[in-house]
């Protein structure tokens, strides 16, 4: 006697649904960057209140700009900077979450999005993106991107500054700052002040500056060297 085999009609949705998606990688590692601002010997004029020097370390890593929200289905992406997790030959893969979201994050399908597993971008430079889904894989949407390298939020930063806090007769007053993660450390906290008719170089720290002129509202100058970390 023969037998009939039946597919339930569920399963069938599921195989027509399912997309070919690629591996995602997580291979991607954030840079460590250490910007001086001003150049050395580069002449420099700020107002009081500005920075004199700034010498910043950080990470800088490559994120994916959603400039308007996308939605892929019921699952919708606000718009935001989502951070790059790795790249093959063919696509770059982004986060499914903004950066500062995270997975207990909710939308129209309340934590629904939290099996969208990464964002794909092709580097054939068509402007869309194409989510992933664990289990429908993966489907392309037009979306207005653009791929920028920003300051990691989640990794740690240290910036050292020297501000110009103006001339009172001889005496030029700088003050220090020092802040870790954004956040300023008010232990690191100090103002200076230095007379002019002693030396027209003044140092901090390593940092070391020479005056060319300065009154009570701006300064001119030159870093001769930055700070010694």
């Amino acid at each position: 006697m023969r037998k009939e085999k039946f597919i339930p009609l569920s399963v069938v949705m599921i195989i027509a649904g399912c997309a070919s998606s690629p591996s995602i990688q997580y291979n991607y590692v954030a840079k460590l960057k250490k910007t001086l601002v001003p150049s050395m010997q580069q002449e420099t004029t700020v107002f009081v209140g500005d920075a004199i020097l700034s010498d910043r370390t950080y990470y800088e890593v490559e994120a994916l700009h959603l400039n308007a929200p996308a939605a892929y289905g019921l699952y919708h992406f606000s718009s935001g900077y989502y951070s790059k997790i790795g790249s093959d030959k063919d696509s770059d893969f982004y986060s499914p979450f903004p950066i500062g979201e995270h997975s207990s994050s909710t939308n129209l399908e309340g934590d629904a999005r939290k099996y969208v597993q990464a964002i794909a971008v092709k580097k054939t430079g068509v402007g869309q993106i194409c989510p992933i889904h664990l289990i429908s894989g993966m489907k392309c949407i037009n979306a207005d991107i653009e791929i920028e390298k920003i300051q990691a939020k989640d990794r740690d930063s240290f910036e050292q500054t020297l501000l110009y806090n103006g001339r009172v007769g001889n005496t030029v007053n700088i003050g220090y700052r020092e802040f870790s993660n954004g956040l300023a450390r008010a232990a690191f906290t100090n103002n200076v002040g230095y007379d002019l008719s002693q030396s027209k170089q003044v140092s901090y720290k390593g940092a070391r500056i020479e005056i060319l002129s300065a009154d009570n509202s701006k300064i001119t100058y030159k870093v001769i060297s930055a700070f010694s970390h």
